[in-house]
């Protein structure tokens, strides 16, 4: 999995992911990964860290083609621990390697992103010091173009409050910018 490791270097920094495993399909298209982890290097002050069971990439393996385009991206079993509460709030450029226009190396060619899809997934965020985190759960996103080729991305989905209300997920933006934006909506809370 080193062939993989040094692609996923041109995109993060290389000592801020780990990977366990993983496996290259090329009849199928496919790469997947296991166990890959992602911490934006705070040492556990502040910060972010996600770990992913299952990520499997879909990419182009036509020779007459962009051959390892990502086509798409299924994450499947993500747990993302957000802390802001240290006043360091997670920075993209934290876990991205970025060029002078703050482009990530793999991205110079300005092809958009892929369609994104996260399934059975955790999100935790810290609000409080000291507090435990507030932890959404059954997180089911889809990140998709804003339109064909267009670098922005919607967000739609739904997760499980802590309380047990379902919680409609919507937003968009340039996914790599600081001002991408999320709503969360809840329509009736019930005790």
């Amino acid at each position: 999995h080193t062939f993989v490791e040094g692609l996923l270097a041109r995109v993060f920094v290389r000592d801020r992911f780990t990977l366990r495993s993983a496996n290259v399909d090329i009849g199928d298209g496919t790469v997947t990964l296991e166990g890959f982890a992602l911490h934006s290097g705070n040492d556990g002050e502040g910060g972010a860290r996600v770990e992913v069971e299952q990520l499997r990439l879909g990419v182009d393996t036509n020779p007459l083609g962009a051959v390892g385009r990502v086509r798409s991206v299924l994450v499947r079993g993500m747990a993302l621990d957000v802390d802001p509460t240290s006043g360091a709030v997670p920075d993209h450029a934290d876990v991205l390697r970025l060029d002078d226009s703050g482009l990530t190396r793999a991205g110079r060619g300005g092809e958009p992103p892929p369609p994104i899809e996260i399934v059975d997934s955790t999100i935790a965020l810290r609000l409080t010091p000291g507090e435990a985190p507030v932890r959404f759960s059954d997180v089911n996103l889809t990140l998709l173009p804003e339109e064909a080729g267009s670098a922005r991305m919607i967000l739609r989905g739904s997760m499980i409050a802590p309380s047990g209300p379902e919680v409609a997920v919507s937003g968009g933006g340039y996914i790599s910018a600081p001002d991408f934006r999320a709503l969360l909506e809840i329509d009736s809370i019930s005790r």
